[in-house]
């Protein structure tokens, strides 16, 4: 298997936690982690799931080594997002931030205001289909393989 890139939907992420969680924990998986996966990609995780995922995607990148590729796509800020942005860095609605230190790393903050003339309605729950759909086009787009 070559280089791989897994993603993530909505609550898909406290599968895909627990799969983070066993990054480094053993010499079986090991090749897997540090080899095989190189970018791993969020999109619209639930609220405070989406602080785990942040934490543990960037655990990952930190031990494997700063080619590994971690995008963030939500609605719902992370209270951890500054672990995916450069030291000055802020999020902005509506705007995939790129790390400026480190252009493997991005998170965008896409809720309502950025999404209202483009989806009737403009709710959270059209939003939250919406993401996966467009954000991975930006991922691939950024994508290092």
């Amino acid at each position: 298997m070559g280089a791989t890139a897994i993603s993530a939907f909505s609550s898909g992420h406290l599968s895909f936690n627990n799969l983070l969680r066993y990054a480094g924990n053993s010499t079986d998986t090991d090749v897997f982690f540090a080899d095989t996966l190189q970018e791993v990609y969020m999109f619209d995780a639930p609220s405070g799931t989406n602080d785990q995922w942040v934490a543990l995607a960037n655990a990952w990148a930190q031990k494997y080594g700063e080619q590994k590729v971690v995008r963030g796509y939500s609605q719902w800020k992370p209270t951890n997002v500054s672990l995916l942005l450069g030291s000055a860095q802020q999020v902005e609605e509506g705007k995939v931030i790129v790390n400026s230190e480190n252009d493997n790393r991005s998170f965008a903050l896409l809720g309502v205001p950025f999404f209202k003339d483009a989806i009737s309605g403009g709710n959270s729950q059209s939003i939250h289909q919406v993401i996966p759909a467009l954000m991975l086009n930006d991922a691939l787009i950024r994508s290092q393989f």
